[in-house]
């Protein structure tokens, strides 16, 4: 293989090498398109018309000039579905609001200049929700068709070397939905990160070290928040959950939690460390809090936790424990969760006589 060489191509002149097989999208050993969905290929139309970085597609080229999309396969084809495929962006859409400039026209439809011959620009703003690149204003369209598609080609490669770069390319793991729904959670990012790196995720818990690099860590700090002071608004989604809490959270909120984590650590030592797990922290963190308004001792806490794992667990509650609670329902289930802080508010209290 000869040294990859770069190549800059409009977005125009790109999809028609794809459309007329110049450039092929279906290498042998090159994944299905499809692994996208709406969001993402909303996302990707939006970074196109904002005129946004798009990261190089990479290419391989046989003697015989035939190219392959080696990586950037699902970008190639969510463009050519917008472009040449009648793809409306949903109503899911984050950010549709596309901002641009246009040419000032008088009532005749003419060019409107001023005293030196200038072309006067106007501004102008496009939703792109529910559209199609037909509905687009034909500045839109230039602007799309004129986007400069980087790409990064490996020349002189045979089928086997180009299956080879194929899969060196695409061996890298995607976000996890915990990870990507903490992008959404940028106001208060620094507060969940300074709160993971407190002592009682080091020592308090039964975290693994994947569940600490994968998200899923970021993930329980929001469910704690949003439990603890949004339940009736509560968003069982990852990504739905750090878009409210974007909006409607506070720092105030995630400082409350951090001061509370800070108090459990004193307290939550030997087999007590096993009820804070990823799936139930959030419904204990919440319980918790609701504990600190009866501004008893914290000892008294980790008195009631003792007791609710040497049997107060079996306890039922208006005909129901606790254990039993998501049996045959999903653990981020609203209602789930509102039985399951409903049992132990009310053990608890019936535990500490208040």
């Amino acid at each position: 293989m000869a040294k990859p060489r770069k190549q800059t191509y409009t977005m125009d002149m790109y999809l028609n090498k794809i459309k007329d097989c110049d450039i092929r999208s279906d290498q042998d050993v090159q994944r299905l398109p499809g692994a996208w969905d709406n969001s993402m290929v909303n996302e990707l139309i939006v970074t196109v018309l904002t005129d946004d970085y798009i990261p190089p597609i990479i290419l391989g080229e046989e003697l015989n000039s035939q190219i392959w999309v080696i990586d950037g396969l699902q970008r190639s084809v969510s463009l050519q579905m917008y472009r040449y495929g009648n793809y409306k962006i949903t109503s899911s859409i984050e950010d549709s609001i596309i901002f641009y400039h246009t040419k000032a026209r008088d009532n005749n439809g003419n060019i409107k200049t001023d005293n030196n011959g200038n072309i006067i620009w106007d501004s102008a703003i496009f939703d792109i929700k529910n559209k199609t690149y037909n509905d687009l204003p034909e500045e839109l369209k230039k602007k799309f068709n004129e986007y400069q598609v980087e790409t990064v080609i490996h020349e002189e490669c045979n089928i086997k070397q180009i299956s080879k770069l194929v899969r060196r390319y695409n061996n890298h793991a995607s976000m996890k939905p915990a990870q990507k729904a903490f992008t959404y959670l940028d106001n208060f990012a620094r507060d969940v990160r300074s709160i993971m790196d407190c002592r009682f995720f080091r020592d308090c818990g039964v975290y693994t070290e994947k569940e600490k690099s994968n998200g899923t860590l970021e993930r329980v700090i929001m469910e704690s928040v949003m439990c603890m002071f949004h339940f009736d608004k509560w968003k069982s989604q990852p990504k739905q959950l750090g878009r409210y809490l974007n909006k409607q959270g506070s720092v105030k909120e995630f400082q409350i939690l951090g001061n509370n984590l800070h108090r459990l650590e004193n307290i939550i030592t030997g087999s007590l460390k096993n009820i804070f797990t990823a799936k139930d922290s959030f419904i204990w963190f919440t319980l918790f809090n609701k504990f600190t308004y009866l501004e008893l001792d914290d000892g008294k806490f980790a008195n009631f936790l003792t007791a609710f794992k040497n049997g107060l667990d079996n306890k039922e509650i208006d005909g129901k424990v606790f254990k039993e609670t998501d049996k045959d329902r999903s653990t981020k289930c609203k209602s789930v969760i509102s039985d399951k802080l409903d049992i132990l508010e009310k053990l608890m209290h019936e535990y500490l006589d208040v």
